[in-house]
């Protein structure tokens, strides 16, 4: 697969499993989702109450993800591939830094993916420097 088909893969990844968070009401619901497979893992199982102010943070990072991802579907060149692979990569490091601090569980899976998405990226943006589409 080319740069282009990367970035566009895991935009569309990103845009499935972050709108959610971006949908004042469906947030809260898509969170327990969240925690109830973080019960299934072995951990508490039971969503924290984030509150107004919580779910409104939670909201413009659902927004900002959902934007990100569109911004990456519309222009899929090696250079966004290559820094789509590092905010990857912060993601995963501030993802481990939270569950060193005793996040739920349930965050090693997109601790995992990111980092998947990270290497998968950096390997289609260093493979070369022209422009794709």
């Amino acid at each position: 697969m080319n740069a282009a088909g990367i970035v566009r893969q895991t935009a569309l990844s990103d845009l499935v499993i972050l709108a959610p968070f971006a949908i004042p009401g469906l947030a809260p619901l898509y969170l327990d989702l969240w925690f109830g497979l973080d019960g299934l893992l072995g951990g508490g199982g039971i969503a924290p109450d984030l509150g107004p102010t919580g779910w409104l943070l939670v909201n413009l990072f659902g927004l900002f993800a959902v934007w990100s991802a569109i911004l990456r579907l519309m222009g899929p060149t090696v250079l966004v591939a290559r820094r789509a692979a590092l905010a990857k990569l912060v993601a995963a490091i501030i993802i481990a830094v939270g569950l060193m601090q005793g996040a739920a569980p349930v965050f090693a899976l997109p601790l995992a993916a990111d980092l998947g998405a990270a290497v998968f990226l950096a390997w289609g943006g260093w493979r070369g420097d022209r422009e794709i589409g």
